[in-house]
């Protein structure tokens, strides 16, 4: 999944900057599809896990934060943490594939594909779960808050 936290770049970056600016983002239709996102928090909690749990060694994990969200989720928390506004205009996605090729911003439209994750086997197995929500990760980086 994508790792999200302080310094994230790429498109969760872009994101968070047209939130921050109070921007109208094209992405309301963007409702249908999940994806997984793994704070960075939660990240390193899993690694300090693995270096210390015997059944972690020469395993492969699958984590996230246990909580998938759409696109338009993930706009409307990263608004909440920062206290803005939602603007989301609901553009159709053929409409937005279209302005993407022409403008070659067609990397935007991979935030509406699906990509959940099942975290299962690290829980049964290792007995972990995530230490931080989306919501407490984004107020973190929107300086809201430090972490309890």
């Amino acid at each position: 999944p994508l790792v999200y936290g302080p310094g994230v770049k790429g498109n969760f970056a872009r994101l968070q900057r047209a939130v921050a600016r109070g921007s109208w983002l094209p992405f309301g239709a963007f409702n249908q599809h999940k994806r997984s996102y793994l704070a960075v928090a939660n990240l390193t909690d899993f690694i300090q896990l693995c270096l210390v749990h015997p059944a972690a060694v020469g395993q492969t994990w699958l984590i996230s934060d246990n909580h998938d969200v759409t696109t338009t989720e993930l706009i409307r928390n990263l608004a909440r943490a920062q206290g803005k506004p939602v603007r989301l205009l609901a553009v159709p996605l053929w409409l937005l594939t279209i302005i993407g090729r022409v403008t070659g911003s067609s990397g935007l439209m991979r935030l509406n594909d699906a990509m959940p994750l099942n975290i299962s086997a690290a829980q049964q197995q290792l007995g972990w779960q995530p230490k931080i929500s989306m919501q407490q990760q984004l107020a973190i980086m929107s300086g809201k808050t430090a972490r309890q």
